[in-house]
């Protein structure tokens, strides 16, 4: 088995959405907003037979870093697989700066341009397996630089978008709001861990908490457990029509699945992504929003037969 090895990639970012300032449109004022970061990130390279023109590179969701991948790394041999870990999160975590998928749709795409560019592989494009938060960002990103993206799989998308209709968005704002509610009141008490409780019950769409995790991603969610609060007071996500994604599908093909058990807000944007792109069969029996985790032969096994057709 090959060993996964750490490294780090310097990258700039554009830093408008301080907690002081706004998001700036005028291209003058791009250059004093930009500012240098490090990334860090997982890899393994099998030793011969790879995809030298493909990789595949996971995103991971809020709470999570590189290491919540570290089950899928070495189960795709014939790719050089990688997982990123995302600003403002890992050893990031509490940095002062806000993050929303914008911003990180636009470091994903200076990640992808500056690892080709290192490694000088030019024409290489990456394999998205994105975990809900990702997956807008991964979307935003394909959006703006198809030609850095071979496919998208996409598990649980998370934002009220992709023409979803009036009903639905009935729906998913009331779902969200039983959601976040529990998680809002948990902040203003003062008790983050009890936050992180409810953000974990509300993904298991079941009453469930960190301590019911494995020892593994405990660790990792209580190091990145300053994500969440990030999330809250992110910039809105910028909506996608089912124009728009039928239109990225058509650059850089999309798979969308769900959790049959996940709660409402992941099913019905998962859905309208789907009939956009004219997906007919998506759905996980037996799964919900934190399948990536903790079932993740069940995703692998998927994620093999899509990427093996």
């Amino acid at each position: 088995m090959m060993s996964i090895i750490q490294e780090r990639i310097n990258i700039f970012s554009h830093l408008e959405n301080s907690p002081e300032s706004e998001y700036k449109d005028k291209q003058e004022n791009e250059n004093e907003n930009m500012q240098e970061i490090t990334l860090s990130y997982l890899k393994v390279t099998p030793q011969t037979g790879i995809q030298k023109d493909s990789s595949i590179l996971f995103l991971h969701g809020i709470l999570g870093d590189a290491r919540t991948w570290l089950p899928y790394l070495h189960q795709f041999p014939e790719f050089e697989t990688i997982a990123l870990t995302q600003s403002g999160f890992g050893q990031d975590t509490h940095s002062p700066e806000l993050f929303d998928t914008q911003r990180h749709a636009k470091e994903l795409i200076a990640f992808c341009k500056a690892l080709n560019q290192q490694e000088n592989r030019p024409e290489r494009k990456f394999i998205i397996v994105a975990w809900s938060y990702a997956c807008h960002v991964s979307l935003l990103a394909a959006k703006l630089a198809p030609e850095l993206f071979k496919s998208l799989t996409l598990y649980e998308l998370i934002v009220p978008s992709y023409g979803i209709s009036e009903g639905q968005q009935t729906d998913f704002t009331k779902d969200l709001t039983k959601m976040m509610s529990p998680i809002i009141k948990a902040y203003r008490r003062g008790k983050p861990a009890a936050a992180v409780d409810h953000f974990i019950s509300a993904c298991k769409n079941a009453q469930y908490s960190l301590s019911d995790q494995k020892a593994d991603i405990q660790q990792i969610k209580q190091e990145n457990a300053a994500s969440l609060s990030k999330l809250l007071t992110q910039k809105e996500p910028e909506p996608i029509t089912p124009e728009a994604l039928l239109a990225i599908n058509q650059k850089v093909p999309i798979t969308i699945f769900y959790g049959g058990n996940s709660r409402d807000i992941f099913q019905i944007s998962s859905q309208a992504g789907m009939k956009a792109i004219g997906q007919s069969k998506g759905m996980i029996e037996d799964a919900d929003h934190l399948l990536p985790e903790e079932n993740p032969q069940k995703l692998i096994a998927l994620l093999q037969d899509i990427l093996t057709q």
